[in-house]
């Protein structure tokens, strides 16, 4: 017959637990230290007390969590205030569950990667299939048409995104879009013997989670090889009586009832992820109200990966013998275990506004364009260089030649756009100009230019302007040809109409042969209205042609009209079913 040993203790501390927080980080201006300080400015009074607009222009950035209000059982709990001062003295003895067991530890299992990890399972699907080529949407669509009818190709693209972009989120007008937060929004948490915790996890290759239980297991062995091997199968004294740290100890009377748990407020803990993936540097935030649910951290570094969670805090009454005998009163200390934790990326996505007031002057000394322009309207005040461009026609791409850089960040952010090293000019301070040394007389060229922010992303164009030099004149002739907001894969996306006009010179011409090749026959909008892009002779549209022939000064007007053959089939259609 095997023997039988007694079960040591396994302790929890039941108290509600926090849902979920929500954590938004929030950019407000930039800073030089910004990547490398976590030191907030100094303030005449505290955060909690700054509006909006102080918060804007006091603050350059900061983290607010919050979290729904965590409600004690009313028949055995209560609220109360408990200053800062005195929790803060008391923090080494507020009790959790992992100060209470002995010989098991508390596990928590919380899936972070998991929206990459599907982005690269999908672009696996589509390598083995034999899709993956052109862009993400291309991919999706075809990878979408061999899958069944209940798949949405919206999450397969966005998913393909992610792998192609490496990035575990989506940007839309500034807001953070995540396809799907099923995954990361589950935690589950375990107390494991420490003498089986190493055999608690398996790692294989093939398993979609294989990253997240090679983590897991190389903890568990940490864990194990630190401690120390039981050669007593029994339980210890020290394992059977607990031994906790009380705060206050009053006299009492032998037959007082227990007291009620007083809920005192909450505990928001924050890690950082390093660069492997790695939790560290712990920090503790003590929220003294049970009124507040939210918590603003303004001691961040920005690029940095911070998980947040949030516990309850309360304070328990135990009746006690003192050392003389005397039955005591015990005021302790404890905070729940964590909430689901959080993530959030203290990066910020919104592009600078193009520079304005763009102005042309001719160096009649040194026969050279001068170009300026001002800063734009930048609540974030990171604009940190210029890029000017210029073009011969609005047919031809605009062509890089000059990139201004006086980034005076600690850590500089390296560009996505690979720029010729001679074209960068770099300043200690701002420059709003650029000599264009190849512009003389006889130039006609286009320009526009574009700002550069300290994280590297750049404007649309500027307004767009052709310059000329007028030698009757003897000045330079500016004209805008397009406003401000062109994006850079689309420069004549706000043309003005009158570049749109054709003209087409010819010699020795004795005929003509006109073609109707459209790109679109319907353009619809929003509300899948017909636009009537195409105008035809049912909508009163006239195409007219203005032949001139420059030899003889003569002039001919010719008026095209499109009849809509689709109309007409309609009709027919229409009226044979009425036929039959």
């Amino acid at each position: 017959m095997k023997p039988t040993y007694i079960s040591r203790p396994v302790r929890i501390i039941d108290a509600p637990i926090p849902r979920k927080p929500n954590v938004k980080f929030v950019y407000n201006f930039f800073t030089p230290d910004e990547r490398v300080s976590s030191t907030p400015p100094k303030l005449s009074k505290p955060v909690g007390s700054l509006t909006s607009r102080e918060l804007s222009i006091k603050i350059p950035r900061y983290v607010r969590v919050s979290w729904p209000h965590v409600k004690f059982d009313p028949r055995r709990g209560r609220e109360i205030n408990e200053s800062l001062s005195f929790l803060e003295n008391n923090r080494s003895d507020i009790i959790d569950e992992s100060r209470i067991l002995s010989d098991a530890t508390v596990l928590y299992f919380q899936d972070f990667d998991h929206l990459n990890r599907i982005g690269e399972r999908f672009e696996s699907s589509a390598r083995l299939r034999g899709v993956l080529s052109g862009s993400s949407t291309d991919v999706s669509a075809k990878l979408n048409a061999v899958t069944t009818n209940s798949t949405d190709g919206r999450i397969i693209q966005r998913y393909l995104g992610l792998a192609t972009q490496s990035r575990s989120l989506f940007i839309s007008d500034d807001k953070l879009i995540e396809p799907v937060d099923a995954s990361a929004a589950d935690q589950i948490a375990m107390i494991i013997d420490n003498d089986y915790v190493v055999n608690s996890s398996r790692q294989f290759s093939s398993s979609p989670v294989s990253s997240v239980a090679a983590s897991t297991r190389a903890n568990s062995v940490l864990m194990s090889s630190s401690n120390r091997k039981r050669k007593n199968k029994f339980a210890l004294e020290s394992e059977v009586e607990l031994e906790l740290p009380s705060i206050q100890d009053s006299i009492s009377s032998p037959r007082a009832g227990v007291d009620p748990v007083e809920h005192i407020g909450y505990i928001v803990d924050r890690f950082e992820i390093d660069s492997d993936d790695s939790l560290k540097e712990k920090k503790l935030f003590i929220i003294p109200s049970t009124k507040v649910s939210s918590y603003l951290d303004t001691e961040i570094k920005y690029g940095i990966q911070y998980v947040y969670s949030v516990r309850s805090l309360f304070a328990f009454y135990v009746n006690t013998v003192g050392e003389n005998g005397e039955p005591l009163k015990s005021r302790f200390l404890a905070a729940s275990r964590p909430s689901t934790f959080s993530q959030t990326l203290t990066e910020e996505y919104i592009p600078p506004p193009p520079p304005a007031d763009i102005n042309f002057h001719w160096d009649y000394q040194h026969a050279t364009l001068q170009i300026s322009w001002a800063f734009p309207s930048d609540p974030q005040r990171n604009v940190k260089g210029w890029q000017v461009f210029r073009r011969k026609t609005v047919d031809d791409p605009f062509s890089l030649i000059c990139q201004i850089d006086f980034d005076d960040s600690v850590i500089k952010t390296p560009s996505a756009e690979s720029v010729d090293k001679s074209l960068i000019k770099k300043y200690k301070t701002s420059v709003t100009f650029f000599v264009e040394y190849e512009f003389n007389k006889d130039s006609d060229y286009i320009y526009a230019i574009c700002s550069i922010d300290a994280h590297a992303m750049t404007s649309n164009y500027s307004s767009q302007y052709r310059a000329t030099f007028n030698r009757i004149q003897n000045r330079i002739i500016k004209n805008q040809i397009s406003q401000a907001g062109a994006p850079k894969q689309y420069p004549n996306t706000y043309l003005k109409a009158e570049l749109s006009l054709d003209s087409v010179k010819s010699k020795n011409a004795d005929g003509i042969k006109i073609y109707f090749d459209p790109e679109y026959l319907r353009v619809n909008n929003r509300l899948g209205r017909d636009m009537q892009v195409l105008k035809t002779d049912s909508r009163g549209g006239i195409y007219r042609f203005v032949l001139l022939n420059t030899d003889r000064q003569l002039q001919e007007t010719l008026d095209i009209s499109l009849k809509d053959l689709r109309e007409l089939r309609q009709d027919s259609a229409a009226s044979n079913q009425e036929k039959s």
